[in-house]
């Protein structure tokens, strides 16, 4: 994915280095469609606002019935 994309963030098309954060988005939404047409790499925050969460504290992170952030989303750092 790295190559394909050049080195660029797949959202704000900034490179992505060796620091960022980096997570694979589904295009699709469907974690289980893992076609390489489907991938695309986004830095930690540009993923966060594809998926509508808000810094830490913000008005729209994702929680859990209960109140708390939810932390169900297994991401993994790409790099």
């Amino acid at each position: 994915l790295m190559k394909k994309q050049e080195g660029k963030c797949g959202r704000c098309e900034l490179f992505l280095t060796s620091r960022d954060l980096v997570e694979v988005h589904h295009i699709d939404g469907n974690r289980k469609n893992n076609r390489e047409t489907n991938l695309t790499l986004l830095h930690r925050h540009c993923h966060d606002q594809a998926h509508g969460v808000a810094a830490e504290g913000g008005a729209n992170i994702k929680r859990c019935n209960y109140g708390e952030p939810c932390e169900s989303k297994g991401s993994r750092t790409v790099l």
